[in-house]
């Protein structure tokens, strides 16, 4: 399995191909790192997650094709979870943002620039993507399309997730 790590703007992050790591993984060893935080579900399934009643009765809203849910608990992160093109923000305080790409859904999508290969439409959903991330303020977010990310301002989180992942670093 190859992890790719790196820094962009005040962001730390860590990536590799979703067929080694998903977002069940991710929550069965890190789910600490989102629990009590405010989630915004941009992506489910490549599409919109859209709250039953019996959700929305527990706290989900939906506007502008977002799900949140603010102040995220275990007992919703045990719902259904797809896996796969789904895409996350997380924020200290209830956030509500306007319309954003679903980057999960572009073919090899990968915030990694080193992989870009001057592609210009990889340049530019690399760039996009960094632009909105810079708009709405996310503290952390998840990312599992062709590739899972996870990306945080805190580099403590993405170096207990290398040495978890890769134990001989």
């Amino acid at each position: 399995m190859i992890l790719k790590t790196g820094h962009t703007n005040n962001y730390f992050w860590i990536e590799t191909s979703s067929n080694y790591k998903t977002i069940n993984e991710f929550l069965s060893g890190f789910s600490k790192f989102i629990l009590h935080k405010n989630l915004a579900i941009v992506s489910f399934d490549s599409d919109s997650f859209i709250p039953t009643e019996g959700e929305k009765k527990r706290g989900w809203r939906y506007k502008n094709e977002i799900a949140y849910f603010d102040n995220i608990n275990a007992k919703e992160l045990e719902g259904p979870i797809f896996d796969i093109y789904d895409q996350w923000f997380l924020f200290d305080y209830p956030t509500e943002i306007n319309e954003i790409p679903i980057f999960v859904n572009y073919l090899g999508f990968s915030i990694d620039g080193n992989t870009i290969n001057n592609n210009p439409f990889a340049i530019h959903d690399l760039n996009c993507f960094w632009e909105t991330i810079a708009r709405v303020k996310p503290s952390c977010f998840l990312l599992c399309g062709d590739n899972f990310t996870y990306g945080s301002t805190s580099a403590i989180e993405i170096n207990e997730i290398e040495k978890a992942w890769h134990p001989s670093l």
